[in-house]
């Protein structure tokens, strides 16, 4: 983004509370610090958040080439016990997506040792309730067994028909900035 500045050398302002800023100069710049969708949910014990799709990257840390197959599992509580659905592409390769463009295959992904790939899944989104959070378990079949390929994830669908078109977008909610003139006379200005 141009013009963008550390906010670390600068004061930052609390919400409804009236701040002074000491400035003698001619100029003033005021930055805006923009709240991501990711950071409200840094009270959640998951990490990461995935809206509407799930993606993760995938490394055969193997000495040899193979071919994976992948299974996600989603839970309606954190602690995991209460099973919702799972989607597994050794059985159904629907909505499976390897490096942004390519179908899941029946035979699953070839990974060279060394190599990564890029594994997306594009559930039914009308299988999930809209805005209820889900907790992922995500496993790798090598074509022997199963190895965990991480939890930690949460993951939630969007209302397709919201009026909130950009609900997991940054943005800032309800700003606003007073001047006072030399003149005394002050001046709000206000972004809902």
């Amino acid at each position: 983004m141009n013009n963008s500045v550390d906010f670390d050398d600068y004061d930052i302002l609390t919400k409804n509370i009236m701040n002074t800023i000491d400035d003698s100069g001619q100029s003033m710049r005021i930055g805006i610090k923009i709240v991501s969708p990711s950071d409200l949910y840094t009270h959640d014990p998951y990490a990461s958040l995935f809206v509407d799709y799930a993606d993760f990257d995938f490394f055969n840390d193997s000495a040899f080439a193979g071919y994976f197959r992948f299974r996600i599992r989603f839970y309606t509580d954190v602690a995991m016990s209460n099973l919702y659905t799972t989607f597994y592409s050794l059985t159904d390769q629907e909505g499976w997506i390897i490096n942004d463009s390519v179908p899941m295959s029946v035979d699953g992904v070839r990974v060279a040792a060394g190599e990564d790939a890029q594994i997306t899944l594009y559930p039914p989104n009308e299988d999930f309730v809209v805005g209820r959070t889900y907790y992922m378990d995500i496993d790798i079949w090598d074509g022997f067994s199963f190895t965990n390929g991480g939890s930690g994830w949460i993951f939630m669908v969007n209302d397709p028909t919201s009026e909130e078109k950009y609900e997991n977008i940054p943005h800032v909610d309800g700003f606003s900035i007073m001047f006072e003139l030399e003149s005394n006379q002050k001046v709000m200005l206000n972004l809902e």
